[in-house]
């Protein structure tokens, strides 16, 4: 209750990563579901003021992403919108990691992987790609292109237009962190996946060469 109220934004953070910490148990998943703790959670991303408090909410979210129904359930109740608005928007990297990280779960769902596209969420996950230097959110942002690319070739395609096939390209060239690797090699297998014009882009920006 203490997310849902008016509480300080101190008592909001701390209610919302006690959620994300109880989300690493299946059963608490699904209770904090059926309490109406999506709700709670994505009414934090769309009022809060406070970016510990968004970050936490989106941590939280993310966790409880973990989950095949909560997937569709945080879809149901607007929960990619404020996500993908905050990937969009966000200068605080707490923010942006926890968002792109939620993100990415979310994506494990095919009818979210669409939505997210339409709702433009490539474009700004492409964007940190190419310009955060933050670790942590750059392996958030390119795993969540890889599990948007995955089994889904209009995405593949938009990764690849609107220059993610080159930032990640970029990001094996210029980054040594072994998280980086794995989640822009991940993206880059998926984007590459049965697309024989996104294939000869990646041969052409040398990425055999990687």
């Amino acid at each position: 209750k203490h997310c849902a109220s008016k509480d300080a934004p101190g008592v909001q953070e701390n209610a919302a990563a006690a959620l994300a910490n109880l989300a690493d148990d299946p059963t608490c998943r699904e209770r904090v579901s059926s309490c109406g703790g999506l709700e709670v959670l994505v009414n934090l991303l769309n009022n809060s003021q406070t970016d510990s408090v968004v970050a936490c909410a989106a941590a939280a979210l993310g966790n409880l992403a973990d989950d095949d129904q909560n997937r569709v359930s945080i879809a149901k109740v607007g929960g990619l919108e404020p996500l993908v608005r905050l990937c969009a928007s966000s200068i605080n990297d707490s923010v942006l990691e926890s968002s792109a990280a939620a993100l990415a779960n979310l994506a494990y769902n095919d009818d979210n992987r669409k939505r997210i596209a339409q709702l433009t969420g490539i474009e700004p996950l492409v964007w940190l790609c190419a310009h955060s230097k933050s670790e942590a959110v750059l392996e958030s942002a390119a795993a969540a292109l890889g599990n948007l690319a995955y089994y889904n070739d209009l995405n593949r395609i938009k990764v690849a237009e609107t220059g993610g096939l080159q930032a990640l390209v970029s990001l094996c060239e210029e980054w040594s962190s072994e998280a980086v690797l794995e989640a822009a090699c991940g993206a880059l297998r998926h984007v590459v996946y049965n697309n024989d014009s996104n294939r000869m882009k990646f041969v052409k920006m040398g990425g055999l060469d990687l």
